[in-house]
């Protein structure tokens, strides 16, 4: 039973999150179901684990295969950063990582802004970095969480350049600009 109920679920969380492709769920649903009628139908214990376990395994390499790289995708800074450099921001420094994702010290190792601590600048906030490309007085790249991109676009004296998005951050481009009153 329990094998129909992990089928269900993976196709389930496929479907609703789009995390992997609903292809690669229904692969992974396969082995798992005709393991599990074997073990509902032939009531035969020894074969039924060898089957399980066989199950198992395929299951595995499938995700390996599928949806490892999809749900690494939203883990890692690389295809951001690929982006901002296709872009133009090859040399532009990054600002304000993410306590989550250190993977960028890797990626954009040489531009990152380290703090007297030595550690990387977290970002704080939408302030925090207008500040930062307004005292460089060029633009600066920043990761932001996608619930706080849209406070960030809306900051009137910067201009913001929004490269891409991984479903958790976007990477943007942050480039203060002095506007006079009217």
């Amino acid at each position: 039973m329990l094998c129909f109920f992990f089928a269900v679920g993976v196709v389930g969380y496929a479907w609703r999150t789009r995390d992997f492709p609903v292809a690669c769920a229904f692969l992974m649903a396969a082995p798992l179901c005709v393991a599990g009628a074997f073990a509902l139908w032939h009531r035969k214990p020894a074969a039924s684990m060898l089957l399980i376990a066989g199950a198992t395994i395929v299951v595995m390499i499938i995700a390996l295969h599928c949806a490892a790289a999809a749900v690494a995708a939203r883990e890692s800074s690389k295809q951001l950063l690929q982006l901002a450099n296709a872009r133009g921001y090859s040399q532009t420094v990054v600002y304000g990582l993410q306590r989550s994702d250190r993977t960028l010290e890797f990626y954009a190792a040489g531009r990152i802004v380290y703090g007297p601590d030595g550690e990387p600048i977290m970002y704080e906030g939408p302030y925090q970095v207008i500040e930062e490309s307004r005292r460089r007085q060029e633009p600066i790249l920043v990761f932001v969480p996608l619930e706080e991109l849209s406070w960030l676009t809306q900051m009137a004296p910067a201009q913001i350049d929004v490269i891409g998005n991984n479903g958790r951050y976007a990477i943007v481009a942050v480039n203060y600009q002095y506007r006079k009153p009217f």
